[in-house]
């Protein structure tokens, strides 16, 4: 008897231990398995990742970064006569060359700003980049053979989109060949991609894999489901919860300390890009946490009415039995 009185006590506990085992192993594995699918989902995805290519660079920092840039270039690749005749006025043009060649720098920075911000401007990146990115997540699956990106429409689009507007002598003195913009990939570049693609999507199915079952085991496997359902969950939702502010709030932490403007474009980069992760997060750990909440409170209202309603128990009811004949029997002596 006493043997079989301890056999469950410590089977109990063995499963309460692993029940605990597997339920830290999905929460260390949670936000690990989250960036693993938003990754594949969000980078690794051709149409995902054009459009947010497409809002990055209309972003007023990132967009400010590359109209300097392509300004910078432009001046510095054509002659000031050829510039200040098309872009100056004649008052300007009688201007010393350095202050000719810093107001051509202002009106064509001005003017990329402005052909960036146009629709026209914003459907011609996603589409190219859309097809270049076929090209490269081709290349990474094996669906493709070629060694070969094109990115020679992209520039000739953004060349073309000069036409109409104060820099139009761009599209008429820079002439592209078929040439430029071309990328010709090595074996070991195409090694190197199918290398990276086949490891993000290894290690997200892997982490999938491993993340549910150790949840399913540790749910099953528990003496109380319920409640080990419940504290994993709210474990989550902390997680996540604290996740979330930690994306939200570091990189506005950063860009308020940091003046640089591009280390600061390249955190705004970041931020937009990771948004949907930062938010899936905020989201989610809240859902769960307030799941938990009101579980928590159903749970304690349905037990109340239950509690007050059961019967005495079998124990109690005899104990209850066997004091009678001895209150009794103290009556008795008493008188």
């Amino acid at each position: 008897m006493e043997k079989s009185s301890v056999t469950p006590k410590h089977d109990s506990t063995a499963r309460a231990v692993f029940s605990a085992i597997f339920g830290v192993i999905a929460m260390l594995l949670l936000i690990p398995t989250t960036v693993a699918v938003w990754f594949n989902f969000q980078v690794l995805n051709t149409k995902n990742a054009s459009t947010t290519l497409t809002k990055v660079i209309v972003l007023p920092g990132v967009s400010d970064i590359i109209a300097e840039s392509l300004a910078s270039g432009i001046v510095e690749g054509a002659t000031t006569s050829d510039l200040s005749q098309a872009i100056l006025t004649p008052d300007q043009q009688a201007l010393d060359e350095q202050t000719q060649l810093d107001e051509i720098h202002k009106v064509v920075k001005s003017e990329i700003r402005k052909i960036i911000a146009t629709p026209a401007f914003s459907s011609l990146i996603q589409t190219q980049s859309q097809k270049a990115l076929n090209t490269i997540f081709d290349i990474a699956s094996g669906k493709n053979t070629t060694v070969v990106i094109n990115f020679n429409p992209l520039i000739a689009g953004v060349i073309n989109s000069t036409k109409g507007t104060k820099i139009a002598i761009i599209s008429d003195k820079f002439a592209l060949d078929d040439k430029t913009g071309v990328i010709t990939l090595t074996p070991q570049n195409v090694k190197d991609i199918k290398n990276y693609y086949n490891a993000a999507r290894t290690t997200m199915t892997v982490e999938l894999v491993i993340i549910l079952l150790c949840l399913l085991v540790s749910i099953l496997i528990a003496n109380h489901r319920l409640k080990v359902l419940r504290r994993l969950a709210l474990v989550a939702g902390i997680i996540y919860t604290i996740y979330g502010l930690v994306l939200l709030l570091v990189p506005q932490v950063i860009i308020a300390v940091v003046k640089d403007a591009q280390a600061t474009a390249g955190i705004e980069i970041v931020k937009f890009v990771i948004n949907p992760l930062t938010y899936f997060s905020l989201i989610t750990g809240v859902v769960l946490l307030v799941a938990v909440i009101v579980s928590a409170i159903i749970g304690k209202a349905l037990a109340g009415p239950k509690a007050k309603s059961e019967p005495p128990s079998k124990d109690t009811t005899e104990h209850q039995q066997s004091d009678k004949p001895q209150s009794h029997q103290h009556n008795q002596k008493a008188k």
